[in-house]
């Protein structure tokens, strides 16, 4: 495959052949597809990905259907295969990864599962809420006292998905150094695990909880307009400085910007804001706003304090529209 500017592409003469007809082996091989690789996909007996899904992942690959013989005989043409099958279905379909590479040492098989090949899970099913929920992502997410937030669409699948893109790359290029590939057994909850930041670490060595935070964040980010478009930031504390001399603005070298240990204190009934030598700024709030945040009200919390009108309600009118009931229900 050649590039746009007439450079090849970077994985141009890969050969990779996608097995099992999930979100993270497409979601892999997609990547794969996008930097030159010529990928095969072995289409499952029964296709789960959407239709949306399918028009994502699935363009530049070649489709085709397969006989157990040619799906063995397309592994071993391939320098890399990619499958997101139950633990043990490649070898159930005779294509046991060590048997693979015991005939084509070079071969690199990333097999992408929600708990991996072995172990006292390795068994078990997973959504993508359950495979970030094991993962421990959902302990980091929503406010505390309301439960944690699932990730939206299938983030969980797409970064197994992406972290088997990095690894089966990883190991095809050890096998063009060496002559030797690997079996990548790569799991989502490991995965997630890997996404904790300092909160996984700090979790298992104080033996405490990470508290969640809701969109509190604990760095310097936005989207900005520019003088040509817009600009995202993200920059850590340590980062500040750097960030604040790029952009040019004597103002942002003000010491209190630079200070991590420079703290303001907001006091919202009073509605000031104290620095730390004892000065107050005032500023304005929505009375309605104000109150809301005072009691920790957010929209759900306000309909909740009706609560017994909305039972009440809802009571008297099934008294009086039973035939609603079963709809309801169903």
């Amino acid at each position: 495959m050649i590039a746009a500017m007439g450079e090849e592409l970077p994985l141009a003469g890969v050969r990779v052949l996608e097995i099992g007809g999930g979100l993270p082996a497409a979601f892999a091989t997609r990547w794969m597809v996008g930097f030159g690789a010529d990928v095969v996909r072995s289409e499952p007996a029964r296709e789960t990905l959407g239709r949306d899904e399918q028009a994502f992942l699935l363009p530049g690959k070649r489709r085709v259907g397969a006989t157990p013989r040619e799906l063995r005989a397309l592994a071993l043409a391939a320098d890399i295969v990619v499958e997101d099958g139950e633990p043990g279905a490649l070898a159930a379909r005779g294509l046991d990864p060590t048997a693979l590479r015991r005939e084509k040492p070079s071969l690199v098989v990333a097999s992408l599962t929600p708990f991996g090949q072995t172990g006292p899970a390795a068994g078990w099913r997973a959504t993508n809420l359950v495979a970030h929920a094991m993962g421990g992502i959902l302990s980091l997410t929503g406010v505390v006292p309301r439960p944690p937030l699932q990730n939206g669409f299938s983030q969980a699948w797409m970064l197994l998905g992406l972290n088997g893109f990095s690894a089966a790359l990883a190991a095809y290029y050890g096998s063009l150094v060496h002559g030797e590939g690997d079996w990548i057994d790569l799991s989502a909850q490991e995965c997630a695990a890997g996404m904790l930041e300092l909160y996984g670490p700090r979790a298992a060595f104080e033996r405490t909880e990470a508290p969640r935070l809701g969109n509190r964040v604990h760095a310097i980010w936005g989207i900005f307009k520019c003088e040509d478009g817009f600009a995202g930031v993200c920059a850590l504390q340590r980062q500040a400085p750097a960030f604040f001399a790029m952009s040019g603005d004597p103002a942002l070298a003000d010491p209190r910007y630079l200070d991590p240990g420079y703290r303001l204190t907001v006091d919202l009934p009073r509605q000031v804001v104290a620095k730390p030598d004892g000065a107050e700024i005032p500023f304005d709030v929505q009375p309605f706003r104000k109150y809301c945040l005072v009691n920790g009200f957010d929209d759900i919390g306000l309909t909740l304090r009706h609560a017994d009108k909305i039972r009440g309600f809802e009571a008297e009118r099934l008294a009086k529209m039973p035939w609603l009931a079963n709809r309801l229900v169903g």
